[in-house]
């Protein structure tokens, strides 16, 4: 049975960790207690910040596995961190972190709605002061009842 891409349960409001590393581990951690990645695919998230960085601009960052890590994504999805006191991502400071899980077209569909959602600074703003997840799920979900990015 396919899983919606993002549900609330895949959103922390006012998250703090300490470092982008936490920020990462924590992001995977939801993907993985909701069923759509396999443990291991954390250590793919960290595996590929540390050959490139996910800071794609705004304050934001979209840490997601290697290509080769496939095989532990079970359903494609989305993790936000809301992250208003941000964390260092290298000498940037990210308030927004959003683990992307997905195969091939479904990846670059999820990779493109986040680029055009975090594209505006007013947009990342108004997501990093939001106060309640159904803030969040409106801006990436093109409609609220169909709950999918694809």
């Amino acid at each position: 049975m396919k899983k919606p891409v993002l549900t609330p349960d895949l959103i922390r409001l006012n998250a703090n960790p300490h470092t982008k590393q936490q920020a990462i581990q924590m992001a995977g951690a939801l993907l993985v207690e909701q069923g759509y990645v396999a443990p291991d695919y954390i250590e793919a998230m960290l595996l590929r910040e540390q050959t490139l960085s996910t800071y794609i601009g705004n304050g934001v960052a979209v840490p997601h596995g290697v290509d080769e890590m496939g095989t532990l994504i079970h359903h494609a999805g989305i993790a936000i961190l809301q992250m208003p006191q941000g964390v260092h991502y290298g000498p940037q400071l990210v308030t927004l972190l959003i683990a992307v899980a997905g195969h091939d077209a479904a990846h670059l569909a999820l990779l493109s709605r986040i680029a055009t959602v975090c594209m505006e600074e007013e947009n990342v703003a108004r997501l990093v002061a939001a106060t309640s997840t159904d803030e969040l799920m409106t801006a990436f979900l093109p409609s609220v009842s169909s709950n999918d990015l694809l």
